[in-house]
């Protein structure tokens, strides 16, 4: 019987933060940033599928996400 998913993933505001432009760091609330991916499963050492491809971040939120939270 085939696999419903082969991977589980969560992507949102990685620890290094960078705009959708490129650029790094905070530039604001009102810009959007690039998103990273968080976690996975299956863990990326797991010795029967490869590791999830870089660019799935972006295929999965494709505008970026915008920073929301104003410290309060």
């Amino acid at each position: 019987m085939a696999r419903m998913f082969e991977y589980f993933v969560v992507c949102g505001l990685g620890p290094e933060m960078r705009t959708v432009d490129g650029n790094k760091g905070y530039h604001g609330m009102r810009v959007f940033y690039l998103s990273s991916l968080l976690d996975q499963y299956p863990p990326d050492n797991h010795s029967l599928y490869p590791p999830a491809p870089p660019q799935l971040p972006t295929c999965v939120l494709p505008a970026g996400l915008p920073h929301c939270f104003d410290g309060g």
